[in-house]
Parts: structure tokens; C-alpha cells; sequence
């Protein structure tokens, strides 16, 4: 056989390799904190809401069945639509589009007993192996999309606020779910958890809760910090997808045809745009939700401020100083501070309104003289 043969036959077997591997798809957000509604980025463009998320979901996998939506938590609090009914608007949310699995974050606590009404009315899995006395909730769930049997393992968040419902230790929690699903013999294991590996607080973090289990999930999807990032990190990709529904994380798993055994994890950032469409029936819905009065303008601003740090490493941010400054002026005090961990959204340049304001401190601090 000469060596173009040779070449041609080799390109036949790479071809015919790639045609007999399953792909599971995931969808991944966190942190929606009720930001059902688009909202002008920082260049002038529509973006993020439900109605957007649903329109990309529905082009890209015409068929649910054959993909998996995820979210990893705080989807609760936050906008005034969620805080008003107490998450009970995010669950008809979630409902509508047909999440398949979320877990449950510090936020879900900020309404006390809330959180068992929400987790009743939820369609989608509630997944948290380290939380008792949360109604349905269950420690790990399997799917089966495309042939494959995926575990996915739910990992909460305790809250300030939680008085009612019990926490067990992270990495034991994590290791009994993983070690159960096992035992039912799943292709592959997926963390769900609300935390994320670059938290310098005392959270136990998915590399660690990985770590310390008795197998190497290929994929852990993460929240809390409101950070959108990839990064493999030895066996597992890690996923953390930002916040409000600005993006979603579009996750591809590849299994060997045959063997189902694990080949590969990519992951690529969605940015949902609304010039890519919004479904309509979600956009209808979501309409219905909004609270009047919260949309009329107060002023006007020439400048767009951040509220993420200007800087790596540094807490410095735009918005953050705008504030500081807004304090000292208003209370002729010598020096204004703010916690600038309580800025969770950006105001952009142009008309000002008591929505963008909320959105931008979403938490209901106050001033301390």
C-alpha cells in the first residue's frame, strides 16, 4: 500500500471514530437573582432575560430531550419581581422554560420558610445533597440524554438568614451522593454546586469536593461569585456561567459510541444578546410579572459605571467610588466607605431608573452614621 492509501485510510478511521461518539449537551446559568428582563450592557446593546435564554435553547436544541438545562442557584432574590412574591415569580419562570435541575444557594434563604413553597411549586429537580428538611429535595438525580446516564449531585449554599433547615458537611454529603450514584451505574458524574473555586472565603470549594470523592467528575458547574470563567483543572472542567442571565454556558460531553466511556468536556459563553431573538411566550409571561412603577425614569447619567472591579485583585470599582462619593457629599462626612461586594449590576449611560438602581444594589443595605 503506497502512501497516499496509507493517508486516506487513516483519515477514514479518524472519521469514522468521530461519527460513533454520543454528545450530551448542558445548559448552565447561576445566579439569575429574578433578572427576568433584558438589560443595556455597558456598549449600548440588549441583553440577558428569560425570553432571550429561551429563544437560544429552543434554536439550539429543538428537541429538549436531547439536552439538559442546569442552574446552580440564588435564582430566589434579587429583582424586585422575585423579592415581592418571595421566588415564587422564579419558579413560574423556571417553570416555563424547563429547567430540568437546579440547586439551592445562600439567597434562597433571604425569605425564611419561602423556600419550601418555591421548592412545592418547582417542576425542575430540586438537587441538594447537604440539606435536610427542604420539600423534594433529593441528594443526586440521573438523566439518561442521548443513551447516557449522568448523575448529577447537587451541592448547596447555607445563608445568613437560614434558621429552619439543617447542613450536613459538604465533602461527606458529596461523597455518600457520588458513592449511591455509582452503585446505579452511571456513564458519568456532574456537580452542581453554588460555590466556586476562586472564593477567597472559607467555602468549601468544587476542586476540593471533587478531590475528596470516590470518583473524578468530568464536569462541575459552579456559581456564587457571579464570575463567568472556564478552566480545566486536571479531569474536570469547570464552569462558572455569570449572573442575571447575561450569558448561558453551553457544555458538550463526548461519549465513546459503544462504550459509553467518558471522551471529552468542552464549554464555550453564550452571550445572550436580544438581537438574537427572544421567545415570545416567555416574553409574554415575564410581562405579565412586571411591577409598574419601577421602569419610569428619575434622571439622566453621561457616564456608564461598572460594578466589577476595575482591576484584577483589587475591590476597587467604578460604581463602588460613585457611591462612596454620593455618601460623603450627602452626609458632609470626611470619608464615605461601601461594601462593594453589594453591587451586583452595572449603570449604564443614558436614562436612570429606580429598576436600574435596584438591579444595581440589589440587597436593600442602608446607611450607617
Amino acid at each position: 500500500m503506497n502512501k497516499c492509501k496509507l493517508a486516506l485510510a487513516s483519515i477514514v478511521i479518524f472519521l469514522a471514530a468521530f461519527a460513533s461518539a454520543k454528545e450530551v449537551v448542558i445548559y448552565h446559568t447561576s445566579d439569575t437573582h429574578g433578572f427576568y428582563f433584558p438589560q443595556e450592557n455597558l456598549k449600548g446593546k440588549m441583553q440577558g432575560g428569560a425570553a432571550a435564554l429561551a429563544a437560544y435553547i429552543k434554536k439550539d436544541c429543538p428537541v429538549r430531550e436531547n439536552c439538559l438545562l442546569l442552574d446552580s442557584g440564588d435564582f430566589m432574590q434579587g429583582n424586585i419581581e422575585a423579592n415581592e412574591t418571595k421566588g415564587m415569580a422564579s419558579a413560574e419562570v423556571f417553570n416555563a422554560l424547563g429547567y430540568n435541575a437546579v440547586t439551592i444557594g445562600n439567597h434562597e434563604f433571604d425569605f425564611k420558610e419561602s423556600l419550601s413553597e418555591v421548592a412545592r411549586a418547582l417542576k425542575a429537580d430540586v438537587i441538594a445533597a447537604n440539606i435536610e428538611g427542604v420539600p423534594n429535595v433529593v441528594p443526586f438525580k440521573i438523566y439518561e440524554v442521548n443513551g447516557v446516564r449522568l448523575a448529577v449531585i447537587g451541592i448547596a449554599m447555607n445563608g445568613d438568614k437560614n434558621k429552619t433547615y439543617q447542613f450536613t458537611d459538604e465533602k461527606k454529603a458529596c461523597q455518600a451522593a457520588m458513592t449511591a450514584a455509582l452503585k446505579s451505574r452511571v456513564d458519568d458524574v456532574i456537580l452542581l454546586v453554588h460555590a466556586a473555586n476562586n472564593d477567597s472565603r472559607k467555602y468549601t470549594t468544587p476542586k476540593e469536593l471533587i478531590e475528596s470523592s470516590p470518583f473524578n467528575a468530568k464536569v462541575s458547574l459552579n456559581g456564587h461569585l457571579h464570575d463567568s470563567r472556564i478552566e480545566q483543572i486536571g479531569r474536570t472542567l469547570y464552569v462558572d456561567s455569570g449572573s442575571a442571565w447575561q450569558q448561558v454556558s453551553k457544555i458538550t460531553m463526548e461519549f465513546d459510541d459503544d462504550t459509553n466511556r467518558f471522551n471529552k468536556a468542552a464549554a464555550v459563553k453564550i452571550d445572550l444578546l436580544t438581537d438574537s431573538g427572544e421567545d415570545e411566550e416567555i416574553k409574554t409571561l415575564t410581562e405579565t410579572l412586571r411591577k409598574p412603577g419601577y421602569d419610569d425614569i428619575l434622571c439622566d447619567t453621561k457616564t456608564s459605571y461598572c460594578y466589577a472591579p476595575s482591576k484584577n485583585g483589587q475591590l476597587d470599582t467604578q460604581l463602588g467610588n460613585l457611591m462612596a462619593d454620593i455618601l460623603r457629599e450627602r452626609y458632609k462626612a470626611d470619608v464615605g466607605l461601601v461594601n462593594t461586594t453589594t453591587f451586583k449590576g452595572n449603570l449604564p449611560a443614558g436614562k436612570v431608573t429606580k429598576r436600574s438602581l435596584v438591579q444595581a444594589m440589589p440587597y436593600g443595605d442602608y446607611t450607617a452614621l
